[in-house]
């Protein structure tokens, strides 16, 4: 279904790359805002990237709240596969901006030392 809305892939991978938010993370991240879900074969097949990436990227971004992982049934014995959907791009924006504060809050250490200093 098309939202009549262009994406510029391009500019929000790098948006993300400067937010020193890796590749595969990003690239997996657009993709499922694409498609609204998918499991992890289909983002592996949909990405074109590393299957053992897509499946450690795809840990890290369900522990940093950037996805939401819902367990599929299925008819064959062994692990049950996910559905991973995106987290809306107002959540990872507010983890993203919770993530800059922090590098901030870090350099006013930095500041009040060379504040000190000048003294």
């Amino acid at each position: 279904m098309s939202s009549g809305i262009k994406l510029d892939e391009r500019s929000i991978l790098q948006a993300f790359i400067d937010l020193k938010v890796s590749e595969v993370i990003a690239k997996i991240y657009i993709y499922l805002v694409k498609v609204g879900g998918a499991t992890s074969k289909q983002i592996i097949e949909g990405t074109k990237l590393y299957p053992s990436a897509v499946r450690k990227a795809l840990s890290q971004m369900y522990h940093e709240g950037f996805v939401k992982r819902i367990k599929l049934s299925n008819d064959r014995v062994g692990r049950k596969p996910f559905l991973f959907k995106p987290a809306s791009p107002k959540e990872v924006m507010d983890r993203l901006m919770i993530r800059v504060k922090e590098r901030f809050q870090k350099l006013q250490y930095l500041n009040q030392y060379f504040e000190k200093r000048k003294d």
